[in-house]
């Protein structure tokens, strides 16, 4: 859940802790006597706006306060926190990247620079203030499983193999845990809860086996399907008792379903990810992040019993008697999206930028079989340009009446499921493509960025530069490019008037005219939430080699293995989730059990 960050920190802590005298390289600065006194900057992050607090003494930033905050949690806290120790320690505005927090980061470093600027400090000189260099080194360590990847695969195979006696270390690239199910709404699909019977849904488990079964189009391992199926209810109110904020008044339709099944924690994946490391962190669960695992480590007899990383620090060698990989799919490699899912080319990856493919490489390169089929989760709407992206999430829930390509052409029925949409735009061809606003959509809610105000977020894109506003559709078209767009609205427009719509099928009741300005028309292009495809395992979690052998101490879970799970079109939003968290428990629980008998 989005949530203020209150940071405090002082640079004699940090500077003791370091082993540093209290003269600082900015001391040593022609320009770098400071104002004394507290000082405020604001930036544009995320999810909003970031302020913080400064306070200077004549030669030393003392200390930052974050006081406005509506970042992600564990994204927001983890970039603020890293940036800010990084100011103080080095005295310097020359810091280090924060890995899976890039923007956050950015904003919370061009607040601190907004601040020290209103003080009248030397912006450039401070940029140039050589950081302290760490020493490298190796380190190792001893444990019983280790998993790879923090997302919801990895977490719940942590937890499960920590509740069954096993002592689990976590290891996660980035510099913040969670992958992409921290930023996702945190949706899991499930059939015949108890959550829907409350909430008067008639539904069964049966009825989610089918319904996969039938978008898998006859390509899906039909065992791991009703597996999930049969398994995701006790997932749900294992989370229930944990607290995550799953209820009967969130359940949400999706995919072609009739029936609402998806169900949505309050505060979306953040919360489910916080409140699954609280739980690890009860059981002793040790999590460390930037740290990046490069290779798996085999003995003579071919298992699997470690695996080697990178640190901020130097090296580090995990021993363990099983190794789960939960790292994720490859949405960031484009070599790998140019080979197993080519219709993905080109468009952006909107997923967690640790998707990298490292554990499907690494399996592979001790002779892990796999399966693709060429799929991907097709978005239908991303503006990566754009930093601060409520501006674009009111369109994705259906604020944005009419989608158009490069010429001003309707191509689609715009509220079709997001993978088909996808597809109409791969086929159209366009590079960029327009949604259309008018200022009537301003009371659209955006459930992910609980943002109601539409047209607020979109005058912000106008300031960006990726939104176009003016007060007609023939001046939108003009300075747009869109040659066709008048032709297009009225037709659209005309279509609700008859109360059909000839050209797509849309149901018009699902359509507003548009007719009132100022309008609006966001760029976008093609994106992706997600791959499929990956490493060949078993029910159990275990990895297998093309002999359909499980290679001993090799487990893996979530979107690195989703390839018998989902073909080439993803089914529903949360479908994902609900196959990551049942499959990534079973890994764990799996590799408990063949740790406890090498011990």
């Amino acid at each position: 859940m989005k949530r203020m960050l209150c940071l405090l920190l002082s640079a004699a802590m940090l500077l003791a802790a370091a082993g540093c005298s209290a003269n600082s390289p900015q001391e040593e600065t022609e320009n770098a006597v400071y104002q004394p006194g507290t000082y405020t900057g604001t930036a544009i992050g995320h999810s909003g706006e970031v302020s913080v607090e400064v306070t200077l003494s004549e030669n030393a930033i003392e200390q930052i306060e974050v006081i406005a905050s509506a970042e992600t949690s564990g994204i927001g806290d983890v970039a603020a926190e890293q940036v800010i120790a990084d100011i103080l320690k080095n005295q310097s505005l020359d810091v280090d990247a924060v890995s899976g927090c890039t923007v956050s980061a950015n904003a919370f470093r061009n607040a601190i620079e907004s601040a020290l600027a209103s003080a009248g400090a030397d912006i450039e000189a401070l940029r140039k203030v050589e950081k302290q260099q760490v020493e490298a080194e190796e380190e190792t360590l001893e444990t019983e499983v280790v998993v790879v990847g923090s997302g919801a695969a990895g977490l719940m195979a942590a937890l499960e193999a920590a509740q069954n006696g096993a002592k689990v270390v976590v290891l996660e690239k980035l510099a913040r845990t969670g992958g992409a199910t921290r930023t996702s709404s945190g949706m899991i699909v499930a059939g015949g809860t108890s959550l829907q019977e409350e909430a008067g849904i008639q539904d069964s488990v049966q009825n989610l086996k089918d319904y996969w079964i039938e978008r898998g189009e006859d390509q899906v391992d039909v065992e791991m399907v009703n597996y999930v199926a049969d398994h995701i209810n006790e997932c749900l109110d294992q989370f229930l008792e944990l607290g995550i904020g799953y209820s009967s008044s969130l359940i949400l339709q999706s995919g072609t379903a009739t029936i609402n099944r998806a169900h949505m924690p309050a505060g979306a994946g953040a919360e489910l990810c916080d409140k699954l490391i609280a739980a690890l962190q009860d059981l002793g669960v040790e999590i460390r992040t930037e740290t990046k695992v490069e290779s798996l480590i085999q003995n003579e007899n071919q298992e699997i019993v470690g695996v080697k990383a990178t640190t901020e620090n130097g090296s580090l060698t995990v021993q363990a008697k099983a190794v789960i990989l939960a790292t994720g799919g490859y949405g960031w490699n484009e070599e790998l999206i140019a080979e197993y899912s080519p219709k993905a080319e080109g468009a952006w990856p909107c997923t967690s930028p640790g998707n990298t493919g490292d554990g499907l490489l690494m399996a592979m390169e001790v002779g892990a079989d796999t399966v693709f089929k060429g799929g991907f989760i097709g978005w239908k709407v991303c503006t990566p340009a754009y930093d601060h992206t409520t501006a674009i999430g009111a369109p994705v829930y259906g604020a944005a009446n009419l989608i158009v390509n490069t010429e001003g052409e309707r191509f689609c029925n715009e509220v079709l499921d997001y993978p088909f949409v996808y597809n109409a735009m791969q086929e159209d061809g366009s590079e960029k493509f327009y949604w259309i606003f008018e200022s009537g959509d301003s009371e659209t809610k955006d459930l992910v960025n609980n943002v109601s105000d539409t047209v607020a977020n979109l005058e912000l894109g106008v300031e960006a530069g990726v939104v176009y506003k003016a007060d007609t559709i023939e001046e939108l078209a003009e300075i747009s490019g869109l040659t066709s767009l008048p032709e297009s609205v009225a037709a659209y427009n005309e279509a609700i008037e008859k109360g059909v719509d000839e050209a797509f099928g849309r149901d018009t009741a699902t359509m507003t005219a548009i007719e009132n300005g100022p309008f609006y028309a966001i760029v976008s292009q093609r994106a992706t939430l997600g791959t499929f495809g990956g490493l060949n395992t078993n029910i159990s979690g275990e990895v297998v080699d093309a002999d359909e052998q499980p290679i001993a101490g090799l487990y893996a879970a979530g979107e690195v293995a989703n390839g018998e799970f989902f073909p080439v079109i993803y089914p529903a939003s949360g479908s994902s989730l609900s196959m990551c968290i049942v499959l990534g428990k079973e890994a764990g629980k799996s590799a408990a059990a063949y740790a406890a008998t090498k011990n």
